[in-house]
């Protein structure tokens, strides 16, 4: 499960931050996941939308732990974080592993932008990618009562890839499949 955060909705925008873990219906979470927060000044070009930002924004007023974007992390370099991305979905997962993201048309199409801005593409193919957007809407639809604990850091790319991961997991043990 990848996600992240971005300045911008089109496939050019500048990434904030990138989370991912890895996991199996049957198995669980990987012991181990992923999180990088992106140096902006590298990512000369990619796109940043005022209606983006007035979002976070208003998110920050909403909810001042959404704000943890803008703050000052270690910031990693979008190459650096790329490589390492890449490197933990080589020992995660297989060359049939699924990407799952909310939705794979916009964190999935944005991150092999991203590669290849930085001369490089994704480990994985346009045929692994799915949506968890998707899977939740089936498990709504099914009326499955999905009870996994509550994402206490929304807008936090890690929390939200495992959060996902953690219901995605549960919605498929309920519906009997295991992509």
């Amino acid at each position: 499960m990848v996600d992240i955060e971005t300045l911008s909705v089109h496939p050019d925008a500048t990434v904030l931050s990138i989370g991912a873990v890895a996991f199996d219906p049957v198995i669980g979470l990987a012991p181990v996941s992923f999180e990088s927060t992106l140096d902006r000044a590298s990512q000369k070009g990619r796109r940043i939308d005022s209606d983006t930002v007035a979002w976070w924004i208003h998110q920050a007023e909403e909810n001042p732990g959404a704000s943890h974007v803008f703050r000052e992390r270690r910031l990693e370099p979008v190459n650096t974080a790329l490589a390492r991305l890449s490197d933990y979905y080589r020992h995660w997962c297989t060359e049939d592993s699924g990407v799952w993201a909310n939705g794979p048309d916009f964190d999935l199409v944005i991150l092999r932008s991203l590669y290849e801005d930085f001369s490089s593409k994704p480990l994985w193919t346009h045929r692994q990618h799915r949506c968890y957007r998707t899977l939740r809407n089936f498990a709504l639809e099914a009326g499955l009562e999905i009870n996994i604990k509550p994402n206490m850091k929304p807008h936090d790319a890690l929390s939200d890839a495992y959060f996902q991961a953690e219901y995605a997991m549960e919605a498929m043990k309920q519906l009997g499949v295991f992509a």
